[in-house]
């Protein structure tokens, strides 16, 4: 493979920079760039100056040295520390191109890592996650990707697909052959079952970690006035979004972010609800029913001074399909209108940390604390599993309806290559390098 290089540290003038180049060459182009000779040895730091063509001085750097096999991607690396110029560092970069390196793709690093036999692609996706972290939590979950125990758990599930394979194969290319028991209908599906159970509760909580990584949208509905704004405000602590008294302030959606208790929270403050609305609050109002269907938890406000209307009830039809808490706004005030029950707040007055709280509860992040923490890390990942699962629903169909065993065997196989597929053996190349696709160009 050729030898490449990118810029490791981010594009930013800073104090200094890490330039990385991997593979067969590495040594041979970093040594066309200096006068001071580059010894190969592993872990070692050597300091040079780097010179372009014209023999004129580029920069000052420290060289840190890795040798194939011991490195990151099992291949030579160099990680050259420059000064943190970005006109410096890809002057380098550029040198090193001249020279005979290639600019790397995005993730290549760490592409090769994978297809070298340094890492599987739960590792490999761990990494990406541990480099894309928004809070603490989702740094801890995207550790425990790296300590093997979600691999443990997919190569238990798919050596145990592989012996109910060769169990039915045996037997029918060797019925004679004792050993073997004959693999019934019903022994087929007690040996799913655990199989199946493990799946289950792999992609619950894969997909709340998921969820931790990403951030959880929360939606703010309700009527004109009822609070929306002033609670997005108090939840941000600043004056994002307008609040006024004049029905339909609020036209568009808009939005903030906070970190509470190491989990990311996007907020939505959207248009006020209502039935006679003007054009442009039509607009807002439908923008604020498509965030309905896009969050994943719903704060429903209500105005406990105002009678509930026909509009507040439609939409809380819809709202309450979703995860979601309905908030009593304006519980300062004694007079209660609203036919709504909930959960009694004043903007004005209470915590913020009393709604925060109750959604923290909603969303059951203390079930993963529960946990073994081996979760699946990508959207991708959970879709593979979701797929696995849904053909060993359709095996035990079928194994019930009594068809012959060694008809469900190519079902079988789709499973065992769908968890090679997670762990990136016998992958297809073009598939993994679209999946690196999405991570840092220097990782």
């Amino acid at each position: 493979m050729k030898t490449i290089v990118a810029l490791s540290s981010a594009p930013l003038n800073c104090a200094i920079h890490t330039i990385k180049i991997s593979g067969d060459e590495c040594y041979k182009i970093v040594q066309k760039v200096t006068k001071e000779k580059i010894i190969k040895e592993p872990y070692k730091i050597q300091h040079v100056a780097i010179i372009d063509d014209k023999k004129q001085m580029i920069d000052d750097v420290l060289l840190l040295k890795f040798v194939a096999p011991n490195s990151y991607n099992a291949e030579d690396i160099i990680e050259i520390n420059c000064h943190g110029g970005l006109f410096v560092a890809n002057k380098i970069i550029e040198l090193l191109i001249k020279n005979g390196a290639t600019y790397a793709k995005p993730g290549e690093f760490t592409y090769r890592a994978v297809i070298n036999g340094k890492m599987n692609m739960l590792q490999a996706n761990a990494i990406n996650n541990i480099v894309k972290s928004k809070n603490f939590s989702s740094l801890k979950i995207a550790h425990n990707g790296l300590n093997k125990k979600s691999t443990t758990k997919i190569k238990k599930m798919r050596d145990e697909i592989f012996k109910i394979i060769g169990n039915i194969e045996v037997n029918i290319d060797y019925p004679e052959y004792e050993d073997y028991k004959d693999l019934t209908n019903n022994i087929l599906l007690k040996k799913i079952k655990p199989i199946k159970d493990t799946l289950i509760s792999l992609i619950k909580f894969s997909e709340l970690s998921a969820k931790i990584m990403d951030g959880f949208n929360i939606a703010i509905i309700g009527a004109p006035n009822a609070g929306k704004s002033s609670l997005l405000n108090k939840i941000l602590d600043e004056d994002k979004a307008i609040v006024s008294n004049i029905p339909g302030t609020t036209r568009d959606i808009v939005e903030g972010q906070i970190n509470y208790k190491n989990i990311t929270f996007k907020f939505i403050d959207t248009a006020g609800i209502r039935e006679k609305a003007k054009y442009f609050e039509k607009i807002g109002i439908n923008k604020a029913i498509e965030q309905i269907n896009k969050a994943d938890l719903i704060l429903f406000i209500v105005d406990k001074t105002k009678k509930t209307t026909k509009k507040e009830k439609e939409i809380f039809e819809i709202v309450k399909q979703k995860p979601h808490i309905i908030i009593i706004n304006k519980s300062d005030l004694k007079n209660k209108k609203t036919s709504f029950n909930g959960f009694n707040f004043s903007c004005k007055f209470d915590n913020i940390n009393l709604i925060l709280n109750k959604i923290i509860n909603k969303i059951h992040v203390q079930s993963l604390e529960k946990t073994d923490f081996a979760f699946m890390q990508t959207s991708n990942e959970i879709g593979i599993l979701k797929k696995n699962l849904e053909i060993i629903n359709n095996l035990a169909i079928d194994a019930k309806k009594k068809k012959p065993v060694d008809l469900l065997v190519e079902s079988l196989h789709e499973i065992y290559n769908n968890f090679n597929l997670l762990l990136g053996e016998n992958c297809d190349l073009d598939f993994l390098e679209k999946l690196f696709a999405n991570f840092c160009v220097g990782k």
